[in-house]
């Protein structure tokens, strides 16, 4: 498995794929250039955030997709009312008819990501709002107050049961907190995750990098050790290569843009319980040293691949 480290790893992972020959058919009909297992590794994430430069990253859009997954939250139009569409396509009416999720409101992922991360193998409500179950989230915050060392402390999202209840199944499926020594002999934590399916140009470097940054740091702070490690494990690494999502001519464009050093990000609250990470917001956060490359892109960015 090769290993890419930091934003100079991102872009040389683009490349890497861009010279692939040749073109693998997909789910969406427009085709990838693709490589199997790789890793992404941003080595100390509190002192080079993965908020990639090469580009603006909207770190709100990111911020708030993981606080909706955070809290549990299944409803599609609540982050569309916040002007967040990652999920429209997937989420409309022929496409939730589609997968036989006939029952569904319009603008509902079905039973995902944030209802098994908080209520893992329990039922919708009357609103289809997902209750009972076990909530993993809880499980994790409280394994590793007990035990800072614990090798337990996984999130699995990719629940069997459910996945005919999916609009989609999960990409980043697997999240496995483990502490490693620091040179000072104090705890340090690392966030592992795995992604069975990446959209390399926009879902890893656009969204996942530093959703799940701020996950570690949030929790590292709420746990009162220093963050430490972000391994992003690649199993399916794609570029879209034609058809109407056609990345390639934009990627090529990106690849050869000059980057800067990685931010830092700093939570401006104190974190003490698990009701605190999960009623953070933006006015929390603030970045120090992001400098993005801010010059426009001649090539017009290509529509997501539904």
């Amino acid at each position: 498995m090769n290993v890419y480290e930091n934003e100079e790893g991102y872009i040389q992972l683009l490349r890497d794929i861009l010279a692939i020959e040749h073109i693998t058919p997909d789910r969406t009909g427009c085709g990838t250039k693709k490589t199997f297992g790789a890793t992404l590794d941003f080595s100390d994430v509190g002192l080079g955030f993965p908020l990639l430069t090469g580009r603006p990253v909207p770190f709100r859009l990111c911020f708030e997709e993981m606080m909706f997954f955070l809290n549990g939250r299944v409803q599609t139009s609540e982050l569309e009312d916040k002007g967040i569409k990652f999920w429209h396509g997937n989420t409309r009416r022929a496409f939730l008819d589609g997968r036989g999720l006939y029952e569904l409101p319009e603008g509902h992922m079905g039973y995902a990501y944030g209802a098994v991360m908080r209520h893992a193998g329990g039922d919708y409500d009357e609103h289809y709002q997902p209750v009972g179950g076990f909530d993993q989230l809880d499980y994790v915050i409280r394994e590793l107050q007990r035990d800072i060392w614990s090798r337990r402390a996984m999130i699995e999202l990719w629940s069997p049961a459910d996945l005919d209840r999916m609009a989609l199944t999960p990409c980043c499926h697997n999240y496995n907190f483990a502490a490693t020594m620091g040179a000072d002999g104090e705890p340090e934590l690392n966030l592992a995750v795995k992604i069975r399916s990446s959209d390399t140009p926009f879902g890893l470097g656009g969204a996942n990098a530093p959703q799940f940054g701020f996950l570690l740091m949030a929790m590292s702070k709420l746990l009162a050790v220093r963050p430490k490690k972000l391994s992003l494990v690649l199993i399916d690494a794609h570029i879209y290569s034609g058809g109407y999502a056609n990345q390639i001519p934009y990627i090529e464009e990106a690849v050869e843009r000059a980057i800067s050093p990685l931010p830092q990000l700093v939570i401006d609250r104190d974190l003490r319980s698990m009701a605190d990470l999960l009623s953070l917001s933006m006015a929390d956060l603030r970045f120090t040293n992001y400098q993005p490359n801010d010059t426009k892109m001649s090539t017009p960015r290509p529509p997501m691949a539904v």
